[in-house]
C-alpha cells in the first residue's frame, strides 16, 4: 500500500503542476526567457506538451512502477465493483461491446448540425461554460487542434479513467471512490471554462467511465475523447466558417 500512496501523491502532482504551474512558469520563468531572447510557443502546441508530459507520462511511469502496463488493454480486476455499479445503474450488462461507429458517426453529424446552425446564425458555435478559448481561430492552427484532440484523449484517458482511479483503489478507498475522484479532479482540470464548463466535464468524466468500464476496453473511452474533442475544435469551428485564413506575407 506504501508504493501506490507514494505514486498517488506523485501523480497529484502532476496534477497540480498542470493546474498551477503555469503561473510559476509565468511569474519566474518567462520573464528571465524574455531577457534570454527565448521564443513564444503556440499555446495549442503548449497545452499538448503539458498534457503530454504531465498525464501521459506520470500515467505510463506510475504504472511500470507498479508493474501494470498491462493496464491500458487488460482492466485491471480492482475495478470489478465499479463495473458492477455501473451496468447496475444503466441498466448496459458489462462487459458488452459498443456500435463504436454508429456513436463517432452520431458525434459529428451532431457536430456538423451545431456547425451549420452557428453558420446561419452568422455566431461562432455554442460551447458550454467557456469552452471556445481553445477553438482554433485561424486555419492556421488546426494542426494544433488537431494534435491536442489525440493527445487529450489518450493521455487524459490514460491518467484520469486508468491510473488515478486504480492508485486510489490500490490504497483501498476502493474504485467507485476513485472513479468519482477522478471525474471532480477531472472538472476542476478545466476550470478555465467556468463554472458551467467544470460541471459539464466532471458529467462527460462520469460518462467516459462508464464507457470504459461497461466495455472493459479503455480505448473505447479514447477513441469517444478524442472524437469528441475533434467535432468541438475542428468539424464544428470548419462547418461554421468562423476561421479567418492565416496572413501570408
Amino acid at each position: 500500500m506504501i508504493v501506490p500512496a507514494l505514486l498517488l501523491a506523485g501523480a497529484l502532482a502532476a496534477y497540480g503542476w498542470f493546474l498551477w504551474g503555469g503561473r510559476l512558469r509565468r511569474d519566474w520563468f518567462r520573464p528571465r526567457m524574455a531577457r534570454s531572447g527565448g521564443g513564444g510557443e503556440h499555446p495549442l502546441a503548449r497545452t499538448a506538451r503539458r498534457m503530454l508530459l504531465l498525464f501521459g507520462g506520470s500515467g505510463l511511469v506510475g504504472l511500470l512502477l507498479i508493474g501494470r502496463l498491462d493496464a491500458p488493454v487488460t482492466m485491471p480486476s480492482v475495478f470489478t465493483d465499479a463495473q458492477a455499479l455501473a451496468a447496475r445503474w444503466t441498466g448496459i450488462p458489462a462487459p458488452s461491446p459498443w456500435p463504436v461507429g454508429t456513436l463517432l458517426a452520431a458525434m459529428v453529424v451532431g457536430g456538423v448540425i451545431a456547425g451549420l446552425v452557428a453558420r446561419i446564425r452568422r455566431r461562432p458555435p455554442a460551447t458550454l461554460g467557456r469552452a471556445d478559448m481553445l477553438v482554433p481561430k485561424s486555419s492556421g492552427d488546426l494542426g494544433w487542434a488537431l494534435v491536442v484532440s489525440v493527445v487529450a484523449g489518450t493521455c487524459e484517458e490514460l491518467f484520469f479513467r486508468l491510473l488515478l482511479p486504480l492508485l486510489i483503489a490500490l490504497v483501498g478507498f476502493g474504485a467507485p471512490i476513485g472513479f468519482g475522484v477522478s471525474a471532480i479532479l477531472f472538472g476542476i482540470a478545466h476550470r478555465y471554462q467556468g463554472v458551467v464548463g467544470v460541471v459539464t466535464t466532471a458529467v462527460l468524466a462520469l460518462l467516459l467511465s462508464a464507457a470504459y468500464l461497461l466495455t472493459g476496453q479503455l480505448w473505447m473511452a479514447m477513441v469517444l475523447h478524442t472524437a469528441l474533442d475533434l467535432v468541438a475544435l475542428i468539424v464544428r469551428p470548419l462547418v461554421a466558417g468562423t476561421m479567418r485564413r492565416p496572413h501570408r506575407g
